[in-house]
C-alpha cells in the first residue's frame, strides 16, 4: 500500500504544481507488476473530507476509504466497510500545532474503541519499534494478517482490527521483520509506506528489535525500570514479541521471559 500525500489527492488545493516526473512516478512504474495498492484516486473522489488542512496524514474517513479499496483489491469484503461512529472535532494536527499560533479544523473523528477492544498486546512504544497484536475471534474475516507500516497505518489498524481474525502492527515504515513473518505464518502481509518516504527503501534485515532499543535506552533509568517491569507484567502468551521488543538491550533478559 502506497499512502498518497495530500497534496497528491487534492491537488487543487495546493499551489504548486507537481513536476511530471517524481519518486512517485518512478516508483508505480518500476513496480508496477508487483500489483502496488495506491488509493489516490479513490480518495480524491470522496473528497476533502479525507484529509485534514492541519496534519499531512489523512483523516479517520481517508484511512477507511484507503482500506476498503486494499480489501477490494484483495478481492476481499466487508457487509460494513465504516464499522465505527464519527463525531465532529475540532484538531490541530501534525502542521497546526508547529503554528506560532495553534490552529485547528473541524473534522470527522472515528470512535476506534470497539476495535481496541481487541488489543491483547502493545508493548508501549512510541512511533517505531511499536509493536502491538489484535486478536477478534468473531471478525467477519478469518484471516491473520501482519502489517509493517508508518504513522499513516495508525488508522487504518482499527478498521483492520475489526475485520481480521488476528492483526500484528509494527510501526516500521514498511521494513519488513522476517523473524516475525515466520512465527505468525500470516495469510497476509500488508507493508504500507507513504510516499513522502520513497526516497529512502525499507531495510533489508530488518528487526523491529533495533528501533525498540533505540526507543528504549531514551528513557531515564527509573522510567527504563519501570517499562521493562511493565513488560515483565504482559500475558506470557505474548512472550516472542515482548523478547523482540528487548532482544538487543545490553541488560540481562527478564528472568520470567525464559519460558
Amino acid at each position: 500500500m502506497l499512502a498518497p500525500a495530500k497534496e497528491l489527492v487534492l491537488p487543487h488545493f495546493y499551489p504548486y504544481p507537481k513536476a511530471d516526473i517524481t519518486p512517485v512516478e518512478q516508483f508505480l512504474v518500476h513496480f508496477q507488476r508487483e500489483g502496488i495498492i495506491y488509493p489516490k484516486d479513490v480518495l480524491s473522489d470522496a473528497g476533502d473530507a479525507t484529509y485534514s488542512k492541519q496534519d499531512t496524514h489523512w483523516t479517520d474517513y481517508g484511512a477507511g476509504i484507503a482500506v476498503g479499496h486494499m480489501l477490494c483489491k484483495l478481492g476481499l469484503s466487508l457487509e460494513e466497510p465504516f464499522p465505527f461512529d464519527f463525531r465532529i472535532v475540532k484538531d490541530a494536527g501534525d502542521l497546526g500545532v508547529k503554528l506560532s499560533v495553534p490552529r485547528d479544523q473541524t473534522l470527522m473523528k472515528a470512535d476506534f474503541s470497539p476495535a481496541l477492544q481487541h488489543l491483547v498486546f502493545d508493548n508501549r512504544l512510541k512511533s517505531r519499534g511499536l509493536i502491538q497484536v489484535f486478536q477478534h475471534p468473531e471478525a467477519p474475516l478469518a484471516h491473520s494478517v501482519v502489517v509493517f507500516g508508518d504513522s499513516f497505518a495508525y488508522n487504518m489498524i482499527p478498521y483492520l482490527a475489526n475485520a481480521f481474525a488476528k492483526v500484528i502492527y509494527v510501526l516500521s515504515g514498511a521494513s519488513i521483520d522476517d523473524e516475525i513473518v515466520a512465527h505468525e505464518q500470516p495469510d497476509l502481509v500488508i507493508c504500507e509506506i507513504t510516499t513522502r518516504f520513497l526516497v529512502q527503501a525499507p531495510e533489508s534485515n530488518y528487526s523491529v528489535s533495533h528501533d525498540c532499543k533505540r526507543k528504549i535506552l531514551t528513557l531515564s533509568a527509573l522510567e527504563r525500570a519501570n517499562y521493562l517491569h511493565s513488560l515483565q507484567a504482559s500475558d506470557q502468551k505474548h512472550a516472542f514479541y515482548i523478547q523482540k521488543t528487548i532482544a538487543e538491550l545490553d541488560a540481562p533478559a527478564l528472568p520470567s521471559l525464559s519460558g
